[in-house]
């Protein structure tokens, strides 16, 4: 029986011409392993470069955040070397071979209005693509309030960073830097610490009560309790209304399909 035919998008006719290529160095007989510092020297090559601009590019960004401690980048992903080298538009295996050269500056900016291409993978199990929703959702509902890390969502789906800086590194670097800027690092513990207690209380109140106005005696402990103020309680229990809604949503919605699927029991 034929298989259908496949038609690739661009971005997965470039990605799959990569690894093709990769896949057809690596194993070239007498080809020596590229130095260590080979990714780490094209990336330095590109934050110079990047010096021009007011922000950099999401893919850098990216790259920046997983920098080790003394300055060095750690070893990278094939998804990190995918995306920057989209960045600049040249092939992975031209930047490991000479990752000066590739990390020049085009005649072209490449660079203006660069989105990040998306390298998730259209099979990705549904827990996965859940949590990248709600991690959207959190972005756009919790504009005037407190918006809670990242992990208070990926826990609770058995899941790493990781996986969404590498499944949408675009949204990783927004959420990112909207949780960073809204606190300092201690403001942002208390508040985080808050949080968790806040969706404690809320977490047997019916769907149809969660609202603010049925809870506006209740951030007043919780502000005592994780030494912050009214306001900031207030903001914090709103958020917690926000998240709880969405994700009893978003599991209502998992348990359907779960039951739809051919493959339950």
């Amino acid at each position: 029986m034929r298989r259908p035919v496949v038609l690739l998008s661009a971005r997965d006719a470039w990605i799959d011409e990569q690894l093709c290529q990769l896949v057809e160095l690596c194993s070239t007989v007498g080809q020596e392993p590229f130095p260590e510092e080979t990714y780490s020297t094209y990336i330095e090559e590109l934050l110079a470069q990047a010096r021009g601009y007011e922000t950099l590019p999401v893919s850098l960004q990216s790259t920046v955040r997983l920098q080790g401690g003394n300055g060095s980048i750690r070893k990278p992903s094939l998804r990190a070397m995918l995306r920057t080298c989209a960045l600049q538009g040249v092939s992975v295996c031209d930047m490991l071979r000479a990752p000066r050269e590739a990390a020049s500056a085009p005649l072209i900016d490449l660079w203006k209005d660069h989105a990040a291409p998306s390298l998730r993978n259209e099979s990705r199990n549904e827990k996965a693509g859940i949590a990248q929703d709600l991690l959207t959702s959190l972005l756009n509902r919790c504009r005037a309030c407190y918006l809670p890390p990242m992990e208070a969502v990926l826990r609770e789906w058995g899941l790493g960073r990781a996986l969404v800086r590498d499944a949408n590194v675009e949204l990783y670097e927004r959420y990112e830097v909207r949780y960073r800027e809204q606190a300092g690092t201690v403001a942002n513990i208390r508040l985080a610490d808050a949080f968790q207690a806040a969706l404690r209380d809320v977490a047997d109140i019916p769907l149809h009560r969660l609202r603010r106005g049925t809870l506006w005696n209740k951030p007043e402990p919780i502000a005592k309790a994780a030494h912050i103020s009214q306001d900031e309680a207030a903001s914090v229990f709103f958020s917690a209304l926000v998240y709880t809604h969405l994700r009893r949503r978003a599991q209502a919605h998992l348990a359907s399909a779960q039951q739809k699927s051919p493959r339950a029991e």
